[in-house]
């Protein structure tokens, strides 16, 4: 059914025009980067970006309808509703059964009833043209009249989401292309499903307003009907028509025929068979009404194309001139036959562009504008450059850190905020943003014009109420647009992901004598009980928070900690949406909260010394760096707690975690660490540095009796990290002893230590393991390895992997696309694997219906480069795919969504995610690129993404889709992609170099603006990026840069596909104003199919911040 629709869209909705067709208009961590000092996995598809297939917008599929007579010698002549009844026999074996032959069955009908009335309103046109006198008009008459149903067609072709009201044939043109390819989001609450309702129509949403009712094309009264004369005047415009039907249809029954062969061999004649004698009528249809319609119907149809779009409507009117006289007779006739009804037209749709007829060959990737790639240099970081003064650069010339420059501020006259697009159509009008001209000027001499600097508001308490109504009027469009009409396809979406899900779940339990401490989920709540039951599992549940109970309008939990002791619980809350929390302590015995001691504004951690008094806990900068520790004793006012360390360079985020013996204090910069530690036991002693910093110098330390391990790459030298020890007496460098012998090809990426050995997760092959290594008396045994048997997954030790220090035993977390997350314990002494806890999927999940692939994709030659230190680095790009078995077809006829991140070191692991199933099981492919820029295949793999090859990072997605299309899973017109916050910068940088790659992208909390952005070092955050991406203030960065910058490099000849937009008003990493001005250039340009920009949880996080009231 989906190849016959794509066959059926390619055939009438998109005919080559015959002259240019006007441009179209346009449509991390989760949720954005972690701090690169200890990143969380950016947000898959899996974090709640619901996108799904639309309803058919003029002709939705019809309920299954009782079968009729089969096909017999009496009566030859059927209907397409006929055929599961004529071939029920032969297809009772066929693996699709009756109903699919139904739905072909009725997609058949459905096109040709379209043909009839695209071909009636062409002829329509063709025959105003007045008797004998204009004999010589009527020869260009069916071409122009063709021009104008191809117009119409491809107009609606951009806005597939939108449901016009179908009141004039054009209408049913364009419900050719809306139901074969509509494209619209869901609620933002579901989960995500791309493109195509075509591909599961028992999935299409409530249908709208009944259509008028079309001509009907009744085979059986085609038989007995008397043959139509023609007026002989008109002959030289009906002919023509009558032939362009008779071979439309031949290009329907060779479609037709071919896919039914292919699904059900038995049906295949019949079809045929019924296409044939449909034919017949079809032409008698468009005929007939060459005899009724009146020169009045040009004037119709000349304001029907006005009303779709300007361009559509000059089009139009050119070829109307064509065939109309310059005073047109009205002759007497008998009682007029009314006109058709003009068109309610969707929001902004304009035609296509001339190349949609036939796809183009791909074009190859973009090379980089810049210099070759460059030679691989010890430090990738730049040197303070001294800035070439100029008269006009405020900046003054000591520049230590980045200024963001004086924006010049061209005041314009007054208008309103929010121009509305008028439709036909008033709850759905696009909201276009005022312009406001403004000028950056950097480094003195480049000027960037930003007419949408006005959306940035960076006052934490409140936002201009001009911002706030293009915000809420964006969210609205989207809704009344998108979601609203699609509420049911987005319900029945939602509840597939949740029987994917265990809504009633329990943690596996971890063991801290003499209790165990667990949380649970409960089915309709929405947050987690967190519990403890001593001495035993079978014991009496102690509830230590039900956050169901508060009454936050928005809450987010960070850290849980009981006191070593067992008696005071400490959380951290987030209650704005913004990432500052509050730390709370209570008495567990009673429930009496320590409200005296109550901490503002700190981050998620929270650690407890041994003395059971004292904590330990971080505060940020006023650009939301974490930039401090302090120290709390219970009972003292935390406004006078003692800040224990303080990291005054913007590069640098702080952490503080604990073991048995020690409290750590860690500052990283994407390049450089330093680690300060604390006795557990004495939390008011002096710190201790373990290792000066040295720029470049990565290391991370973990104890073990009286000696200390390593995790270190040298400085560069062991770019994926050796393993190495020393005593607590000397922890200089040249002290530290390899522990076993670097590996340039696995990546070292955590260690735990256990009485009797080191645990390892490794990184090789671009996927997880666990090595164990045996501590004997003689040092280190030879490594052992624990191997996992599918071909991708996701794997990572446990927060609670270590139980104790003394235990043999390791807990880690397995799961992949389709094995739902368990938890095993591993023991190092004997070997053993037990499984804690298999995941339960309420509605059933059989794995063996799915299958999981990786492929190699050849890395483009042109962007090879060296990583640092001469360490070797993947020449392929691995690609996982999921897929259902008995779906895929593997002739490039398959839907695929492609999902892609690629910075600051993050692999983006193939962890089980129940929000892909509702695409695998209407056909999908499901696929992950790996690509440069994360850490999938080691830091060789990150370092040539980054700097000046952060190009190589877009190329490489590029390069995953098209060896996607070239290996038969998919073709671009079926393909859509994801991305969030620097996942986001590659959707917008993927769009701008091939914006033919795919037909639907989603790009969450994008960082698109990044000019603007890294220099303005006010922006939280935007300093220590510097060595993600490079410093502007060095010329040659910034020119790389800008040379990528979405916001910066839209093409204006361009043709995007459809766009989903997400934000989230505070955002602390990807502010919302990067997407809202690049939504609102995009819109200006005209340059993207249709889409949609949301601003996450606005209200809710509007009440929490105290800017609305809440409603009670």
């Amino acid at each position: 059914m989906k190849r016959f629709f794509s066959s059926l869209k390619r055939t009438f909705s998109k005919p080559a025009p015959k002259e240019p067709a006007p441009a179209a208009a346009p449509s991390g961590a989760a949720p954005s980067d972690a701090a690169p000092s200890n990143p969380a996995p950016p947000a898959d598809p899996a974090a709640g970006v619901a996108v799904a297939p639309a309803p058919a917008a003029d002709n939705p599929v019809a309920p299954a309808e009782q079968p009729l007579a089969p096909v017999s010698a009496e009566s030859p002549q059927i209907t397409a509703k006929d055929l599961p009844a004529a071939a029920a026999e032969a297809a009772a074996a066929d693996t699709f059964s009756q109903s699919v032959l139904s739905a072909v069955a009725q997609q058949v009908d459905d096109g040709l009833q379209v043909l009839t009335d695209a071909a009636a309103a062409a002829a329509a046109a063709a025959a105003a043209a007045p008797a004998a006198p204009a004999a010589p008009a009527a020869p260009a008459a069916p071409a122009a009249a063709a021009e104008v149903a191809e117009v119409a067609a491809t107009a609606a072709a951009p806005a597939e989401d939108a449901a016009p009201a179908p009141s004039a044939p054009a209408s049913a043109a364009a419900h050719v292309v809306d139901s074969v390819q509509a494209t619209v989001v869901a609620p933002a609450d579901a989960a995500p499903a791309v493109i195509a309702d075509a591909v599961a129509a028992d999935a299409v949403a409530a249908a709208p307003e009944a259509p008028e009712k079309p001509v009907e094309v009744v085979p059986e009264k085609t038989a007995a009907a008397e043959p139509v004369e023609v007026v002989p005047e008109k002959a030289a415009a009906v002919e023509p028509v009558a032939a362009a039907v008779n071979s439309l249809f031949g290009a329907v029954s060779g479609h037709a025929e071919s896919i039914v062969a292919s699904v059900a061999p038995s049906a295949a004649p019949a079809v045929a068979e019924h296409i044939e004698a449909a034919k017949p009528a079809a032409v008698e249809a468009v005929v007939s009404k060459i005899e009724e319609v009146k020169p009045s119907v040009l004037e119709t149809v000349a304001s029907t194309a006005q009303s779709i779009h300007p361009a559509v409507g000059d089009v139009v009117s050119k070829h109307i001139d064509a065939i109309k006289p310059a005073e047109p007779a009205v002759d007497a006739a008998p009682a007029p036959v009314p006109a058709p009804a003009p068109q309610e037209s969707k929001p902004e749709p304009v035609p296509e562009p001339a190349a949609a007829s036939a796809p183009a060959p791909a074009p190859a990737p973009e090379e980089p504008k810049t210099e070759p790639v460059p030679e691989p240099v010890p430090e990738p970081v730049p040197e303070p450059v001294k800035e070439v003064e100029s008269k006009p650069e405020p900046v003054p010339a000591p520049v230590p850190e980045p200024v963001f420059e004086p924006v010049k501020e061209v005041e314009s006259k007054p208008e309103e905020t929010i121009k509305q697009v008028e439709t036909q159509s008033p709850p759905l009008v696009a909201p276009v943003a005022k312009k406001v001209p403004s000028t950056h000027v950097y480094h003195g001499t480049v000027e960037l014009h930003d007419d949408y600097h006005w959306l940035k508001d960076q006052t934490p308490e409140t936002k201009r109420p001009e911002i706030v109504e293009y915000l809420e009027a964006e969210n609205a469009y989207a809704k009344a647009l998108h979601y609203d009409k699609n509420k049911e396809l987005g319900d029945k979406i939602f509840n597939e992901i949740v029987a994917k899900i265990s809504e009633d779940d329990t943690s596996v339990p971890v063991f801290r004598a003499p209790y165990y401490y667990y949380s649970r989920a409960t089915k309709g709540e929405q947050y987690r009980v967190y519990a403890r039951k001593k001495d035993s599992l079978d014991g009496e549940e102690e509830i230590l928070l039900d956050q169901n109970k508060l009454t936050y309008e928005y809450q987010a939990l960070g850290v849980i900690k009981a006191s070593p002791d067992h008696k005071i619980l400490a959380y951290a809350l987030d209650t704005t949406g913004g990432e500052d929390y509050t730390i709370f302590f209570k008495e567990i015995a009673t429930g009496k909260m320590f409200e005296s001691d109550q901490i503002e504004k700190a981050v998620e951690t929270i650690i407890w010394a041994n003395d059971n008094k004292t904590v330990f806990y971080g505060r940020t900068d006023d650009a939301h760096r974490p930039d401090r520790i302090l120290r709390h004793i219970l009972g003292t006012d935390p406004k006078e707690d003692p800040v224990v360390f303080s990291e005054p360079d913007d590069k640098f985020n702080v952490d503080v975690t604990k073991s048995e013996q020690f409290i750590y204090i860690s500052t990283a910069s994407s390049l450089t660490t330093e680690v300060h530690y604390i006795d557990a036991d004495k939390p008011d002693s002096p710190l201790k540095t373990f290792y000066p910093r040295q720029t470049r110098h990565k290391y991370y330390v973990v104890d073990h009796g009286s000696n200390f391990y390593i995790i270190t790459d040298a400085g560069g030298k062991y770019l994926n990290r050796a393993i190495m020890t020393c005593t607590q007496e000397n922890t200089d460098m040249a002290a530290w002893k390899e522990v076993i012998p670097y590996d340039p090809f696995k990546n070292i990426g955590d260690l735990l230590a256990f009485k009797d050995s080191l645990v390892a997760l490794v990184r090789s092959d671009g996927l997880n393991t666990i090595t164990v290594l045996p501590i004997t008396a003689d040092g280190v045994g030879a490594p052992e390895h624990i191997a996992f048997p599918e071909k991708a997954y996701g794997l990572y030790l446990s927060d609670d992997a270590q139980q104790n220090f003394k235990s043999n035993s390791v807990r880690f977390s397995y799961s992949s696309p389709v094995t739902p997350e368990q938890v095993w314990e591993y023991n190092t002494v004997t070997k053993e694997r037990t499984l804690l806890k298999s995941t339960e999927v309420s509605g059933g999940l059989d794995a063996s219906l799915y299958a999981v692939d990786r492929i190699q994709v050849p890395i483009p030659a042109s962007t090879i480069a060296e990583a640092p230190f001469k360490t070797p680095v993947s020449q392929t790009i691995p690609v996982t795919i999921v897929y259902r078995k008995a779906m895929l077809k593997k002739d490039g006829t398959n839907p695929l969504h492609l999902y892609g991140y690629g910075s600051y070191g993050i692999s983006i692991d193939d962890y089980y995610s129940p929000t892909i199933f509702p695409l695998l099981d209407r056909g999908f492919v499901y696929a992950r690129a790996h690509i440069r820029g994360g850490g999938d295949c080691g830091r060789g793999w990150y370092e040539t993404g980054k700097f000046k090859h952060k190009k190589n990072t877009f190329s490489d997605f590029v390069a995953c889709g098209d060896e996607l299309v070239r290996l038969n899973y998919t073709q671009h017109d079926l393909m859509s992609m994801e991305g969030r916050s620097a996942g986001g910068l590659l959707m917008g940088a993927v769009l701008n170099l091939r914006p033919d790659l795919v037909h639907v992208a989603i790009a969450g909390v994008p960082f698109v603006d990044v000019i603007n952005t890294m220099m303005d070092a006010s922006i939280p955050l935007t300093t220590g990026e510097y060595e993600e991406w490079g410093n502007p203030n060095d010329k040659s960065y910034f020119d790389y840069m800008l040379s990528y910058s979405p916001y910066e490099n839209v093409p204006k000849d361009a043709q995007f596909p459809h766009l989903l937009v997400k934000a989230g008003l505070n955002d602390p990493r990807v502010a919302y104003w990067e997407p809202a001005k690049w939504v609102a250039k995009l819109r200006d340009l005209n340059i993207a199919g249709d889409y949609a920009f949301l601003v996450d949880r606005m209200q809710t996080q509007q009440i929490a911040k105290g800017l609305i009231a809440a409603k009670f």
